[in-house]
């Protein structure tokens, strides 16, 4: 694990800070939408120059003491609280449930999802979103970003005024599940996380795992 063998050479400051730096760089790396093949990539980089740092760091530490073996388990604790803390809180899971996004997604797609870093910056077309369901209470919705507030939308002849802090929001495949043809446009709070890569992806009738999609870029 990064960091620990600073931990174990007695300065847990600099491990603890290796730690997070690491995580941190992966999470950009998630953030910014490139391939998993890159973030593979560079996981094998960066673990190699971290595993001969802890080593050179071991191997003048001597026996355990008690004060490393509370830095260790202070070392291991942070690590859960930052899992839990980028798991559910930054980079939730969202899993796909039916066909209203094909064939960009497929049901049983998992993806990461950002749940706040979207906010920093004005949604945009393209974009897949998870929303509030406005019409079932409690409900979510997996869509894309067709149009943003301030302007008209067209639409089998249509035409949709968005009005300013609202998108509209249609399904990929146009011929299954609700989107903003039938529920109008919604507003910009509705929308909850913002799909970034899949990550896991398995055909729920056969049960067999679909390992071409994972890594794929939304």
């Amino acid at each position: 694990m990064p960091g620990l063998g600073h931990c174990y050479d007695g300065r847990p400051l600099r491990g603890a800070a290796l730690f997070f730096a690491h995580f941190l760089f992966l999470a950009v790396l998630i953030i910014s939408g490139v391939g998993l093949a890159y973030i593979a990539a560079a996981v094998l980089l960066l673990r190699p120059l971290i595993a001969w740092s802890a080593s050179r760091a071991a191997r003048t530490a001597g026996p355990p003491k008690p004060g490393r073996l509370r830095a260790i388990l202070a070392f291991y604790v942070s690590g859960l609280i930052l899992g839990f803390f980028l798991r559910w809180l930054v980079f939730p899971a969202v899993e796909v449930v039916g066909e209203s996004m094909e064939p960009s997604l497929r049901d049983g797609d998992v993806a990461f999802a950002d749940r706040y870093l979207h906010r920093l910056c004005p949604l945009s077309s393209g974009q897949v979103v998870v929303l509030d369901y406005p019409r079932v209470p409690g409900g979510r919705l997996v869509k894309r970003v067709a149009a943003v507030g301030g302007g008209e939308f067209s639409w089998d002849d249509r035409k949709t005024a968005v009005p300013p802090g609202q998108v509209f929001v249609l399904s990929d495949n146009r011929s299954r599940g609700p989107d903003s043809r039938f529920f109008g446009p919604i507003a910009v709070s509705a929308v909850k996380f913002r799909l970034l890569s899949v990550f896991w992806s398995w055909d729920r009738k056969t049960g067999r795992v679909r390992w071409n999609r994972i890594g794929l870029r939304i």
